[in-house]
């Protein structure tokens, strides 16, 4: 309840337009009962986390059913995913073994208590807590004692190639995002499918000249990731902003951002671990700007969207400062005030040539085949895992899924 509390008083806050039911008086924890009915199947549970010093425990809740099962403490938990997110940030690295130890070892800690259970199962919603909020659970190998001789990225038994996983800040949350859904958005036509940014100039040089940018260099595939995107879509329906238009005022047009189904943006992003609220989406610069182009936590938290996705195409745009009974403070949370059920996120900085094809995958999953978001993205990440060149996780496994599934 304490860990629900915090973003659900901030998401009821939002005005509900044409809404009958007072969502600030109504927005209680979520009772187990409708939680179930509401938000799970035969085919989809949920596996909330709560971390703790002298151990930590997991709830497993499935539509008709419930279990809690004690795992390691705290410590114990982080020293293994730190270990596992330095490997899996070095792509360069020949350092296989190592990933496998530790991925190894965290499915042993965190899934293995539950891995009967959860097997007749597709779909998982996870609610991390404390550093699990930084793991992407879909790279973790489902087996505990591997033959390494010969082994490689693509061959290791990844959870993604079993479950196809998505992410909620807690079980209420969940639950009010889809009740949210259903009174503001029942059967709405949006006029535009996609509004996108991409490749935003940052000067006339490789690395950005402008202040508070220095050092960005130019998306060069981002361009490339946004035409291909806006080539799945009928024609007429996309709204695309590249280089000098992709500006932050643009993206400031409610008429924009209120009518679109899809929002994406293929940028940078700016972690300030002080300051949350200064996390910022990069946009283009210019000499004499209205806007400093830094898009900030701050000034999301300000704007309206009614799309059902917000993709975050950039580096490190899940992170954010970890507030004890909170999670992460950072862009996730201001997306989902600003209207937004469901939001991409990164756990690192990514490879701007294999998001542009991941990205890609994701969107002809997703509108051409008619996938859910969560199996689209699944997939997506499946055809790098079967790729030679990005088959390591570093590049497929730091974008997740937060909020609504479907």
């Amino acid at each position: 309840k304490c860990k629900a509390r915090a973003l659900l008083d901030l998401l009821s806050e939002q005005d509900i337009e044409g809404s009958e039911e007072n969502f600030r008086e109504s927005t209680e924890p979520v009772l187990m009962k409708d939680f179930q009915n509401s938000c799970l199947d035969g085919n989809t549970c949920l596996i909330e986390y709560s971390t703790g010093d002298s151990c930590s425990w997991a709830w497993l809740i499935t539509i008709d059913n419930k279990l809690l099962v004690k795992l390691p403490p705290h410590d114990t938990i982080r020293e293994q995913v730190e270990l596992l997110r330095f490997a899996l940030q070095q792509p360069d690295n020949d350092n296989i073994d190592y990933f496998i130890q530790s991925g190894c070892r965290l499915f042993e800690m965190l899934i293995h208590p539950l891995a009967e259970q959860i097997s007749a199962f597709e779909n998982l919603v996870i609610v991390p807590d404390g550093i699990l909020n930084y793991l992407p659970f879909e790279v973790l190998p489902t087996y505990s004692d591997p033959d390494l001789a010969g082994i490689s990225y693509s061959d290791l038994p990844y959870m993604a190639l079993k479950h196809s996983i998505s992410y909620a800040q807690s079980a209420s949350v969940l639950y009010y995002l889809g009740e949210t859904d259903k009174i503001s958005k029942p059967g709405q036509l949006f006029e535009t499918d996609l509004v996108a940014f991409g490749d935003p100039y940052y000067g006339k040089t490789e690395e950005s000249e402008y202040p508070g940018t220095d050092g960005l260099t130019r998306l060069k595939y981002s361009s490339e990731e946004v035409e291909g995107i806006v080539s799945l879509f009928p024609e007429g329906r996309s709204k695309v902003f590249i280089r000098n238009n992709a500006t932050e005022e643009n993206f400031k047009n409610d008429n924009i951002l209120s009518r679109c189904r899809y929002l994406h943006l293929a940028t940078h992003g700016i972690l300030n671990d002080n300051n949350p609220e200064l996390n910022s989406i990069v946009l283009a610069q210019d000499e004499d700007p209205v806007e400093d182009g830094l898009l900030q936590t701050s000034e999301i938290f300000n704007l309206k969207t009614n799309a059902d996705l917000v993709v975050l195409s950039a580096c490190q745009t899940g992170m954010g400062r970890m507030v004890r009974g909170e999670g992460v403070v950072g862009l996730t949370r201001a997306f989902m005030y600003s209207g937004a059920p469901s939001v991409i996120v990164s756990l690192w900085s990514v490879s701007d040539a294999s998001t542009a094809d991941l990205m890609k995958e994701f969107y002809r999953n997703m509108v051409v085949d008619d996938y859910t978001k969560a199996i689209a993205l699944r997939k997506a990440k499946i055809s790098l895992i079967c790729s030679e060149q990005y088959a390591h996780p570093f590049y497929w496994a730091p974008f997740i899924l937060v909020g609504d599934r479907d």
